[in-house]
């Protein structure tokens, strides 16, 4: 039975070689558009030179942070612009008088939300716009001056989100120095 198979094989032999002869057996290339360009020399190379490492990808072990050394905390704050601005405490205000420049004054709103201002006194100031507080002034410098021509501006606005932006580069009040015998920033109920 084997051998039968194998004659049978020696004789389909010959005529696969004459098939393969005749029609070719190398495999058929696709033709390339005319539109592709060529690949570049350099992307054919067998072997690629190393490259370097870009910086931000490179590793580094964990720093512990040690004595002396400064850290910059930079807040980032969204304003939204809805309406005007509304005064807070400790909001800087200039209040001018273009013809009576002795009137002049600079004043912080203070904690109970008040502007203590020469020849009226203190008026409330916390929650109004610059529009609002200036109709006030107005009205309230009619009393003593006739048609009294002001104008109210912010010198500083946001005063706590600004603190707190300045690096602070002196070392705590609250802690203690080498001198005492106790080691430093050590807590008092210790």
């Amino acid at each position: 039975m084997i051998r039968k198979r194998l004659n049978e094989l020696a004789r389909a032999l010959p005529a696969c070689a004459v098939l393969l002869a005749a029609f070719g057996c190398e495999p058929e290339t696709a033709p390339q558009p005319q539109d592709q360009p060529a690949l570049p020399q350099e992307f054919l190379q067998v072997s690629w030179e190393p490259q370097e490492v870009p910086v931000a990808h490179i590793v580094r072990r964990d720093y512990r942070l040690r004595e002396g050394d400064f850290l910059e905390i930079i807040y980032h704050v969204k304003h939204a612009i809805a309406e005007a601005y509304r005064m807070k405490i400790e909001d800087v205000v200039v209040v001018r008088f273009p013809f009576n420049p002795s009137l002049n004054q600079t004043e912080q709103v203070q904690s109970d939300g008040k502007l203590y201002l020469d020849l009226i006194g203190p008026v409330r100031a916390i929650g109004k716009t610059i529009d609002e507080l200036q109709r006030e002034l107005y009205s309230a410098y009619s009393k003593y001056l006739k048609e009294p021509t002001l104008t109210v501006s912010f010198k500083e606005s946001n005063v706590k989100i600004t603190e707190l932006k300045k690096p602070r580069e002196a070392r705590a009040a609250w802690c203690p120095s080498r001198r005492t015998g106790r080691s430093p920033c050590r807590s008092s109920l210790t």
